[in-house]
């Protein structure tokens, strides 16, 4: 990570909070840690990233900082929805870290499956709020400042990684809001690497296919849960997000990626590709 400046959106649990920590481990400068809430919770009717409570929680930044030393990572309450919080984000990360070198865009939401008419549609603008206009408006806004700053010694000047989803890729039954919310971060990365490459600031997704979060578990509650995911993935096995996202987040924050903007990359052991 080459003490690069981090902001990592929705990174009080699940994938969010696998990237912050495998950043941390690899040895990002700062990890600014932008989430809703600092202790996750549930939004009602909704699944989110949020794993059961318990008392033994850590806030992500604590768990950064707890080997890594005070200063390490902060933690920046942020409702990505909201023009003027991501500003804050976005001002509060620079006046830490003296720069912004990647942002990830992970804050995410999902309705439980349901066909499209009876979406509330409440519902739709939130998700859409969340999973479309957070990630527009945090790329807006660090854009913004990567264009100020001189690039790095890779010769880069930011780095915007957009976590989607298999669901961007592939409909799901059930699915069409967070499909379309997240098939929309697609078109967004896509064009976000096009316009801004001659000013070389890359853009690049990840799309998970079923990882083992909270917000997956809730939608095939009990036992059952890992048969069916993993019967659906070709490769057979069900991963966790700190095993495989994080791994793949680093990669596209680092100089190995270096010649890399508007890729797509599944890490979905096949879900994407299967009939």
């Amino acid at each position: 990570m080459d003490s690069k400046v981090c902001v990592v959106t929705g990174s009080s649990s699940g994938i969010g909070r696998a990237i912050a920590i495998t950043f941390a481990e690899r040895g990002a400068k700062l990890v600014v840690c932008g989430d809703i809430r600092h202790f996750p919770a549930k939004h009602e009717g909704m699944n989110d990233h949020t794993p059961e409570s318990s008392e033994n929680y850590q806030p992500t930044d604590e768990v950064i900082c707890r080997p890594y030393g005070k200063g390490k990572a902060l933690f920046i309450q942020t409702d990505v929805t909201s023009s003027e919080q991501v500003k804050n984000l976005i001002a509060k990360a620079l006046e830490a870290g003296g720069r912004l070198d990647v942002i990830v865009n992970n804050a995410g939401v999902s309705n439980h499956p349901m066909p499209l008419h009876e979406v509330p549609e409440d519902q739709w603008d939130f998700i859409q709020g969340v999973n479309a206009r957070g990630p527009f408006l945090c790329s807006k806004y660090a854009i913004m400042e990567f264009l100020k700053q001189n690039p790095d010694k890779n010769g880069h000047r930011g780095r915007i990684i957009n976590i989607s989803s298999a669901g961007g890729l592939r409909e799901a039954q059930g699915a069409a809001v967070y499909c379309a919310s997240k098939a929309a971060l697609i078109s967004l990365t896509k064009t976000t690497a096009l316009d801004y490459a001659p000013n070389k600031i890359l853009c690049n997704a990840i799309c998970p296919g079923f990882i083992k979060t909270a917000m997956v578990e809730k939608l095939v509650p009990g036992a059952a849960f890992e048969a069916i995911f993993e019967n659906m993935t070709p490769l057979g096995v069900l991963n966790t997000a700190d095993k495989e996202i994080g791994k793949a987040a680093v990669f596209l924050a680092s100089a190995e990626s270096s010649w890399m903007t508007g890729v797509i990359m599944p890490v979905d052991g096949g879900f994407a590709i299967r009939g």
